[in-house]
């Protein structure tokens, strides 16, 4: 009579995460990453363009998240105004996700934001 092993349920798939998957599961996860601070010097013009605001951004999601986003998308930079605001898209991989961004102070030619990173954004089409 043959020997019944019990079930030790599905076997593990071989293989590892995409990268951009981790990323994200990294984003959703990393507490850190709501409300973080970012210090920008603005320059004489006291103003963050649009490139140093993304460039920025992907430098603090890589620190904290330890993989840099494929992109982010702001579409305008900031003013030096406590409050100015703007929403950017991060894309890693085929997920999409807000960063909102807000300047909480100005000190003469440096600009700190805060930033916020939203939850990956359902596909256009809705849900079947």
């Amino acid at each position: 009579m043959p020997t019944l092993r019990p079930s030790r349920g599905p076997r593990p798939v071989a293989g590892r995460l995409r990268p951009t998957l981790v990323l994200v599961l990294a984003l959703l996860v990393a507490p850190a990453m709501a409300g973080c601070t970012t210090e920008v010097s603005a320059g004489p013009n006291r103003f963050i363009s649009e490139e140093r605001l993304e460039e920025a951004l992907i430098e603090q999601i890589t620190a904290e998240a330890g993989q840099a986003p494929d992109d982010i998308d702001c579409p305008e930079g900031l003013e030096d105004e406590v409050g100015d605001k703007v929403t950017c898209l991060l894309t890693a991989g085929v997920d999409e996700l807000d960063v909102w961004v807000e300047v909480t102070s100005v000190d003469g030619e440096i600009i700190n934001f805060e930033s916020e990173i939203g939850q990956v954004k359902a596909p256009e089409g809705g849900a079947s």
